[in-house]
């Protein structure tokens, strides 16, 4: 009987998640219309001819944040993942609103197709979705990471490159406040500190 009630505990457990996933996949389509609806009320910005905001103003920012009582940080970044999920990415949209991929593994392919085009990102998706709802974070992690590379190779290079460029420019920096932390430590014993000979 024990067993039994492990299963149904752990039932409840996953159909509370996925009502909160479906719940903040609906909070996140209305974030993308305000996104929408500020940025074709903005001068500076528009909406393209599907209502995907050119660019999302700031004051779409400020409205969620309000809304959601979330940090201006925050509601950047919740934001800017709705617009993604609407428009760029919209068949993880609607995986997600359809319960077949979760929040986590939503967030994860936005993040990893990031580095992307539109086409590119939208190449990578569509490798990756099928099976995504049936992978760990971490196998859909490293899945991701051969679609983007797949989608856009010499992208992956590049990035490559400057990553060892930004990691070989670490280490000089580092050895540099080494050689000067070396060198102040050196000059901080007075001559007063040091023991007499006499």
């Amino acid at each position: 009987m024990g067993g039994l009630v492990q299963v149904l505990q752990e039932r409840q457990r996953r159909l509370a998640q996925l009502g909160a996933d479906r719940a903040q996949a609906g909070e996140l389509a209305v974030v993308a219309q305000m996104a929408s609806r500020s940025a074709a009320s903005d001068e500076k910005n528009g909406v393209d001819e599907n209502g995907r905001p050119e660019k999302v103003p700031a004051d779409a920012y400020g409205q969620v944040s309000l809304a959601l009582t979330m940090s201006q940080t925050g509601a950047e970044w919740w934001t800017d993942l709705a617009v993604n999920l609407q428009w760029r990415l919209a068949a993880t949209g609607s995986a997600l609103r359809a319960g077949t991929i979760d929040l986590s593994r939503a967030k994860a392919i936005a993040d990893a197709t990031s580095v992307l085009d539109d086409k590119a990102a939208q190449t990578a998706e569509a490798k990756v979705l099928p099976k995504a709802g049936e992978q760990t974070t971490g196998q859909l992690r490293a899945s991701l990471r051969r679609a983007v590379i797949a989608a856009d190779p010499e992208g992956a290079e590049r990035r490559r490159e400057e990553a060892e460029a930004r990691e070989w420019e670490a280490e000089i920096a580092g050895a540099v406040d080494e050689g000067r932390a070396a060198g102040s430590a050196g000059s901080t014993s007075s001559p007063s500190s040091e023991p007499s000979t006499a």
